[in-house]
């Protein structure tokens, strides 16, 4: 589902989930082919410009939905610098919570696994990967503490109760 940020000239910005639908603001309305173009900029039926922009990892990332506490991007950050995992990287993140650490994971390594054993967590990673459009993340259902499938991990991330 593509995405875009709109900003106007004053600061206000509107994320945009989905260009397939106008969009309704307090300054007017974009249809949703003006939402469709990648760069440039939109006006509202009532004349109020705005910046398009396609919207990034990050910017969809800050919308992802929650239901346990999250990894913070700073410590995400500390995470990835400190253990030095990359592109080619296969990482499993133990007790997903809302998945945050995987999808950052995913974002840059090759593969993202998590393990979460509550069902409705489980439930809120599924739907915040689609969200990031992220093909290389995938979630099991399964407590880590009776054991793991996976081989040859770089990381392992233990972030359970």
């Amino acid at each position: 589902m593509e995405s875009r940020i709109l900003i106007a000239k004053e600061g206000k910005q509107f994320y945009v989930k989905d260009v397939g639908k106008d969009l309704h603001t307090q300054f007017g309305f974009i249809k949703s082919k003006d939402l469709k173009k990648k760069k440039g900029t939109v006006k509202t039926n009532t004349g109020k410009e705005f910046f398009i922009f396609p919207a990034d990892f990050i910017d969809k990332f800050k919308r992802i939905k929650r239901g346990a506490q999250i990894i913070t991007l700073k410590d995400a950050g500390v995470i990835i610098t400190e253990t030095g995992v990359n592109k080619d990287s296969k990482v499993l993140d133990a007790g997903g919570g809302s998945g945050a650490l995987a999808c950052i994971l995913g974002n840059i390594t090759k593969q993202a696994i998590t393990y979460e054993i509550r069902k409705e967590f489980v439930k809120i990673i599924k739907e915040n990967i689609k969200n990031l459009d992220l093909k290389n993340v995938s979630v099991k259902n399964k407590d880590v503490t009776k054991g793991i499938s996976e081989k040859n991990l770089d990381l392992i991330v233990l972030d359970m109760p």
